[in-house]
């Protein structure tokens, strides 16, 4: 099935959404895009999905399609968040800012962390990296994997990668 969707499936317990990689693939990185917001829309999906056809949904019973720009206004929504969470000490939480002392942290990040291509911020995330990041989970007789572990994974790369750059 390359190069296709999939539906949404569950497992036999009928509670357990699986993902195919080369739909995670798909998704982080939408055919006609020259410098998607791989890392971004990676969280995003770890967070609000699973898809359904490929696509993250959202409003009553999941009939509203997100559409690009609402994903690239998640997508920098994630990379300020990440970014303050890199300068922020234990000690101050992220909802104790008010917009100008965010603004000031934000435009103060390292040139390192800020170095990135197209809309982004920060560096995106490859198609191998995001590859490698699922290679040793458990995938089924179909190569499917469970969500709630792709969900695992993509929160213990998060904050790995947080802790990395502080």
């Amino acid at each position: 099935m390359a190069g296709m969707t999939r539906s949404l499936r569950f497992g036999s317990g009928g509670d357990e959404a699986r993902i195919w990689l080369d739909d995670i693939l798909g998704f982080c990185f939408p055919a006609g895009f020259q410098h998607p917001m791989s890392t971004g829309r990676l969280f995003a999906l770890a967070l609000y999905g699973p898809l359904v056809d490929g696509e993250l949904r959202s409003g009553h019973k999941g009939e509203h399609v997100l559409q690009t720009f609402e994903l690239d206004a998640m997508c920098k929504h994630f990379e300020r968040e990440d970014i303050l969470h890199v300068y922020l000490t234990p000690d101050r939480d992220i909802f104790t800012l008010n917009a100008e002392q965010m603004e000031e942290i934000i435009a103060q990040a390292d040139k390192k962390m800020r170095l990135a291509r197209g809309r982004s911020m920060m560096p995106q995330l490859t198609k191998e990296e995001v590859a490698e990041l699922f290679e040793d989970l458990i995938v089924d007789a179909e190569g499917s994997m469970l969500f709630n572990d792709v969900q695992a994974r993509v929160r213990e790369f998060r904050e790995t990668r947080i802790e990395r750059l502080k």
